[in-house]
C-alpha cells in the first residue's frame, strides 16, 4: 500500500527536525524560560525551549521511577547554554548554600545523550540536596549506577529503537565493581564508562523479580548517599525467595536468561501517552506564566518566540514519536502537522484542517483507552 502524501510529508519533517536539535546560538540576544525544576538561560531561543521541554520530561521520568513526588523544590536548577572552552559537554556546580548550576557547552558536537545526563545529574542534585542535606554538597558521592540507570531510562523512553541494543548483553555482564563505582559527570576526562546495558538490565531485573517500588527506590537512595547497595540487595532477595544462600549476581544471571525468550515491551502505557500527548497541546511562554493552546496558535504564529517554541515542540515529538503507544500514535503524527502547518502554511483554514484531524484522533484514542481499561476491570 503507497503512503499517503501527509504521511511522507511527516516523516520527512520529523527527519529534518530530528538533527537539528543543536543549534548555532546568536551572541546578541538573551532567552529564558522556566518549568517547575529549571530555569533556563541562552542566547537561541529555540535551544532554550527545547531544553525546557527536554528539563521537565527528565525530571517526570525520575519521579516516577523513584515513584516519589517532588513538587515543591525550594530552589530551581539555573541551565546556561552557550560554549564554554573549559568544559566538555557539562558541568553541574553547587554552592555551599544550595544553589545548583548546569552548564552545558552548547555546541553542535553536544549529544542528546550527555544532555539528558546532564539534566538527570543536577535534578538528582537538587532532589538529595533538598531531602537529605549538606552531605550533597559532595559531588563525588554518587554510586554510578543510580545516576547511569535513571539517565539511560529517559534515553530509551525518548529513543526506544536503541532498546534492544541496550538490553543485548551477556547473562554474567554485571561487573564486579557494579555497585562500587562512583559517578564521575562528563566535565571529567576520567568519566565513569559505566554502561548503559548494566545500568538498563539491572533495573529491569528488580522489576522483574517484583521487588516493590518502595525496595527499589530505598537501593536508588542509599546508592545516590554513596553507599555500596549490595549487601542490601542480597537481605532483599534472600528474604524474598527465602533462600540464605542466594546472592543478587546467581539470580541476575538466571533472570536475563529467560529475557531472550521474552519480548521488550517498546511502548508506553496508554495513561501515560495520553497525559504526555495532553501536555503537548500547550506552549508555555518563555519568562512568563502565560500558555498559549492549539486554538490561540494562528492569531500569534507571526511572533517569532512563538515559531520557536513551535519548531521546538517538534523537536521533542520527533524524539517521542515511535515511543507513544500504539493507540496515540495516529493523534500525535495529527499534532505534529498541526504544529508543521503552522509554521508553513499561509492559509489559516489548512491549520484548523489538520487541528480538526488531531481533535478526531485523540477522541477515537481515547475512546479504545477507556475500552481497554472497562475490559481488564471487568476480567
Amino acid at each position: 500500500m503507497f503512503e499517503t502524501i501527509r504521511t511522507v510529508a511527516f516523516k520527512c519533517v520529523l527527519l529534518l527536525l530530528f538533527f537539528q536539535v543543536h543549534l548555532i546560538a546568536s551572541e546578541t540576544s538573551v532567552f529564558t524560560s522556566e518549568n517547575k525544576y529549571f530555569e533556563i538561560i541562552g542566547s537561541d531561543l529555540k535551544s532554550v525551549s527545547f531544553i525546557n521541554d527536554l528539563s521537565l520530561f527528565v525530571a517526570d521520568t525520575i519521579q516516577s521511577e523513584l515513584s516519589d513526588a517532588f513538587d515543591d523544590p525550594p530552589r530551581k536548577v539555573l541551565i546556561r547554554l552557550r560554549k564554554f572552552k573549559d568544559i566538555i559537554d557539562y558541568k553541574c556546580t553547587i554552592s555551599d548554600q544550595g544553589y545548583i548550576t548546569l552548564n552545558f557547552n552548547w555546541v553542535d558536537s553536544l549529544k542528546l545523550e550527555h544532555a539528558i545526563e546532564g539534566l538527570t545529574f543536577a535534578f538528582l542534585q537538587s532532589y538529595c540536596f533538598s531531602n537529605f542535606g549538606n552531605r550533597f554538597l559532595d559531588q563525588s558521592i554518587y554510586k554510578a549506577w543510580s545516576v547511569r540507570t535513571l539517565s539511560a531510562i529517559v534515553e530509551i523512553r525518548l529513543r526506544p529503537r536503541l532498546a534492544n541494543y541496550f538490553y543485548a548483553i551477556p547473562a554474567n555482564a554485571l561487573s564486579e565493581d557494579f555497585f562500587t563505582l562512583s559517578f564521575l559527570p562528563r566535565e571529567s576526562f576520567n568519566h565513569s564508562e559505566l554502561s548503559k546495558s548494566e545500568a538498563l538490565m539491572f533495573w529491569k531485573v528488580l522489576k522483574q523479580i517484583d521487588l516493590s517500588s518502595y525496595q527499589r527506590r530505598s537501593l536508588l537512595i542509599h546508592a545516590l548517599k554513596g553507599n555500596d547497595s549490595l549487601p542490601n540487595l542480597n537481605t532483599i532477595i534472600r528474604q524474598h525467595y527465602k533462600d540464605p544462600s542466594l546472592n543478587f549476581h546467581e539470580l541476575f544471571g538466571q533472570v536475563v536468561r529467560t529475557f531472550s525468550q521474552n519480548p521488550i515491551q517498546r511502548y508506553e502505557t496508554l495513561k501515560k501517552s495520553k497525559d504526555w500527548l495532553n501536555s503537548m497541546t500547550e506552549l508555555h511562554i518563555a519568562g512568563t506564566e502565560e500558555t498559549v493552546t492549539l486554538h490561540q496558535l494562528w492569531e500569534t504564529r507571526s511572533d517569532a518566540s512563538i515559531q520557536a517554541l513551535i519548531e521546538a515542540r517538534l523537536q521533542l515529538l520527533s524524539l517521542v514519536i515511535n515511543r507513544v503507544n500504539p493507540v496515540y500514535y495516529n493523534a500525535l503524527q495529527s499534532l505534529a502537522l498541526v504544529y508543521q502547518t503552522l509554521l508553513v502554511s499561509e492559509n489559516e483554514w489548512d491549520t484548523y484542517l489538520y487541528l480538526s484531524d488531531f481533535l478526531k484522533e485523540f477522541d477515537q484514542a481515547q475512546a479504545i483507552h477507556q475500552r481497554v481499561d472497562a475490559y481488564f476491570k471487568e476480567y
